[in-house]
């Protein structure tokens, strides 16, 4: 069988050369205000994406606990690509001023993965993701009592 051929539907593994690796353009949406379990979530993957030189934005409700968090954790950790916060003030998941600022921060760095946890967020994203070409990973996390 040639090299590179394809095995059910599946290319063989082959390893990149360091000049064909690129990091990857991710773009994670919360809307809370708080910074409890899911978003330390967000947090902890947006700032271990971000190490591994991804090249990691992040939107947020202006004024959440998150915010200074990110902030620091850009100034502190030893990161290929610093993170880029963009804090938005907004009602709520639907608000047009999110929404807006979301269609023109896609528009403008054309993400590889669209990321969110936010139950709010997850039909806007995979609209966004759909007309654009993007991936969209969507977290869902459930209290167990």
């Amino acid at each position: 069988m040639a090299e590179g051929s394809l095995i059910g539907g599946t290319r063989p593994f082959q390893p990149q050369t360091q000049a064909q690796r690129r990091g990857m353009k991710l773009l994670f949406v919360d809307s809370n205000r708080g910074c409890w379990g899911m978003e330390q979530h967000f947090i902890s993957l947006a700032t271990g994406m971000a190490r591994q030189g991804h090249e990691v934005r992040v939107v947020l409700r202006q004024g959440s606990d998150m915010e200074p968090i990110l902030r620091q954790a850009r100034m502190q950790a030893p990161m290929q690509t610093p993170i880029q916060v963009h804090a938005v003030r907004f009602g709520g998941g639907g608000d047009p001023r999110l929404l807006g600022r979301l269609f023109r921060l896609v528009g403008q760095s054309r993400p590889d993965w669209l990321i969110a946890n936010d139950g709010k967020l997850y039909w806007p994203l995979l609209i966004l993701g759909w007309l654009i070409g993007s991936r969209v990973a969507l977290f869902h996390h459930k209290s167990v009592t």
